[in-house]
């Protein structure tokens, strides 16, 4: 029987088969269930009777992480933010889109998925190394197998599109006005789907029911002390650069949790923070801009 490695898979994510993007990932949980229905009423015996199980409900869920280059940022950045793009921003929105994937084992069995939606994103990097981006999917329908890899063609591996690194000379952080050196970073956009599953084994709808940003940030205490942060409301924008392409997300408003920081060890004492964007006024949370050519 022949061995199907998964360096030999590969994955594509678009709106329509004829067009779709082709991502290098890290790794997926991506599956579909399907459960069973036992009838475990007393019987007389304690066997379980194969004549007495039904299908289940049929579920789609898991996640999918990656190293965004920037025209896979332009493709999926609306389906996390709820809203098409205006140029090169990439505003909140209220309802955020499904996409097609497909997933293709070893260079043979292909599986599709033909709507699934970002119920979380969570963008996260620490010093040298690379954005990671990690996707919490939930779907609609069942999964089609046997079908063609990206039917239709136009897969894109778009090599003029680079990628974010964090790195003193990539990442910048203002808070408040003032720009401060970051250890890490972890910023989720939490859209709180929730699918409608009534009288079917598949969902049939998705509808995101909240809208939950948080930044979780960890600094050299040297730099920010505790009482920069105390009861405070601060505005705040994270930018990276690429060569000529950049990623910034700005913030309208955060109110960090507030906790002193702890003494670990012999080395630089680290200050972590945690706290939720907030919308202020007119000004939406928060405001993304990708400044790129994909």
């Amino acid at each position: 029987m022949a061995v199907k490695p998964g360096v030999a898979s590969r994955m594509a994510i678009g709106d329509a088969t004829t067009s779709m993007t082709l991502i290098s990932f890290d790794n997926d949980t991506l599956q579909e269930t399907r459960g069973v229905i036992v009838n475990a009423g007393i019987r007389g015996t304690r066997s379980h009777y194969i004549e007495r199980i039904r299908s289940g409900p049929v579920s789609i869920a898991g996640g999918l992480t990656f190293t965004p280059q920037t025209n896979e940022l332009a493709y999926i950045l609306p389906k996390i933010m709820g809203a098409n793009a205006s140029g090169t921003s990439y505003p909140l929105g209220e309802t955020p889109g499904s996409f097609i994937l497909d997933k293709e084992y070893a260079s043979s069995d292909v599986h599709r998925y033909g709507a699934l939606y970002v119920n979380s994103a969570t963008f996260s990097g620490s010093a040298g190394t690379p954005i990671n981006l990690s996707l919490d999917l939930l779907g609609t329908g069942s999964i089609t197998t046997g079908a063609t890899f990206a039917s239709g063609g136009a897969l894109t591996d778009n090599t003029a599109n680079d990628f974010f690194v964090f790195s003193d000379s990539d990442a910048a952080f203002i808070i408040g006005g003032a720009t401060i050196p970051l250890n890490s970073f972890e910023l989720t956009i939490n859209n709180a789907i929730e699918l409608r599953q009534v009288n079917s084994r598949t969902a049939t709808a998705a509808t995101a029911t909240d809208r939950i940003i948080t930044l979780n940030i960890t600094m050299p205490y040297g730099d920010a002390t505790f009482s920069t942060f105390t009861d405070a409301d601060v505005t705040a924008t994270l930018t990276f650069t690429a060569l000529a392409q950049s990623l910034a997300f700005s913030f309208a408003g955060i109110r960090f949790n507030q906790a002193t920081p702890v003494i670990s060890g012999r080395g630089e004492i680290a200050y972590q923070l945690s706290g939720q964007a907030m919308r202020t006024s007119s000004t939406a949370e928060l405001s993304t801009v990708l400044d790129s050519s994909p």
